[in-house]
């Protein structure tokens, strides 16, 4: 526990110590940095994370802040940080002993602009002073562990956020885009005709990717309860994982079953049946005001040519959205061609790094200068 200024800053370990219902007020409408999802990742990822949670409040008890940080090992996992910052090097790399880990990561794993989770109740002028007193405790932390300190997935609306990592010297690195689409329509049909924008033929391609998954029989039903098909879920994902990384899913066995118990009517899991065939599955994480198409998995073998991939990942979710009266939906990295065409935009990111043994310093700035060149040379431009 630290003092600073009128603020006490604590760290704990697991999210339940934690009054679950005040850190969810301040997650901005994010389901990704809600308790809920922070339990499923405590209790059912395969890497090697251990969570330390920074809980700022006022010298009178009211909640100011917090923040999400892990400490990150070194290991064959997709998302790690040596897989963003290495890509297809990482395992020649690590063969020669070069690796960013393990370090003191501050990002909600698979959130976007959520490091530093202001309560509304901090005054404007006084919300650089709340994030510095934080960021402050976040690199006792990592000190006193011998760790390095990365700020993932950083975008440009936390602008003090990013001031003061740059005042602090952070070295930084642009990001591929992440994609979102602003929902702006009534209803479905209003998001296909809307897409005549897009170019002369997309709303009918659209419709006949559509068309065909119900010609060949298959239908996209929610999964309310998946424990009785949790393995073949898993199968999926893994298979997934396996055609895009060389690695399995990132999660265990139980990740389902611990999503729906910890999340709720916030996960939605949709399944791709072919009679009782089960050939896709994607996972929408949702709040009232936004959704994140997280995680999709399609066995393509067994579904043939059946466009269950592009049903799930996009048409289900986004007329979901819509439904629900979401302002927006986010759909991650890569792909680009595909959801602009679909009507997404995107938006800049940027990795933040420090590292513990200052004789790395110059190697940092090397590497990032490159990653930097290739992420702006692959992604597209950003639409803020």
């Amino acid at each position: 526990m630290t003092h600073t200024a009128n603020i006490k800053i604590s760290s704990y370990r697991n999210i339940d110590q934690i009054d679950q219902a005040q850190w969810d007020k301040l997650t901005g409408g994010n389901p990704l940095a809600s308790s809920g999802w922070l339990q499923t990742v405590e209790l059912t990822f395969n890497g090697l994370l251990r969570p330390l949670y920074v809980r700022a409040e006022s010298n009178t008890g009211h909640l100011l802040g917090t923040a999400v940080c892990y400490v990150a090992d070194k290991g064959p996992v997709v998302g790690d940080f040596d897989h963003m910052v290495l890509g297809r090097l990482k395992k020649p790399m690590h063969g020669i002993g070069l690796s960013f880990m393990p370090l003191l990561i501050c990002c909600p794993l698979y959130a976007y602009g959520r490091h530093i989770l202001l309560s509304s109740a901090v005054e404007s002028g006084r919300e650089r002073h709340v994030i510095a007193a934080i960021l402050d405790h976040i690199e006792h932390e990592a000190k006193s562990r011998g760790l390095s300190l990365a700020f993932t997935n950083i975008t440009s609306d936390e602008r003090i956020l990013m001031n003061e990592l740059e005042a602090r010297q952070y070295i930084y690195a642009y990001d591929l885009p992440h994609s979102c689409l602003d929902i702006a329509w009534e209803t479905f049909d209003g998001y296909l005709l809307d897409l005549n924008k897009r170019g002369k033929h997309i709303r009918k391609n659209v419709k006949k990717e559509m068309n065909r998954l119900r010609r060949k029989g298959v239908e996209i039903q929610s999964i309310t309860d998946p424990a009785a098909t949790a393995n073949r879920l898993i199968e999926l994902l893994n298979l997934n994982s396996q055609r895009h990384n060389g690695l399995p899913f990132m999660f265990s066995q139980d990740f389902f079953i611990a999503l729906k118990d910890h999340m709720g009517a916030k996960a939605t899991i949709y399944g791709a049946f072919r009679g009782q065939e089960l050939n896709g599955v994607c996972i929408q994480l949702n709040s009232h005001k936004e959704g994140h198409v997280t995680f999709v998995g399609v066995d393509h073998h067994a579904a043939g040519n059946d466009h269950s991939y592009f049903n799930l990942f996009f048409y289900e979710p986004i007329n979901r959205a819509i439904k629900l009266g979401q302002r927006r939906l986010y759909f991650d990295r890569l792909m680009y061609t595909a959801k602009r065409r679909r009507g997404c935009r995107f938006i800049d990111t940027c990795i933040f790094y420090k590292p513990h043994k200052k004789n790395r310093k110059l190697f940092v700035k090397f590497w990032f200068a490159i990653l930097t060149l290739w992420n702006r040379r692959i992604g597209p431009v950003a639409e803020e």
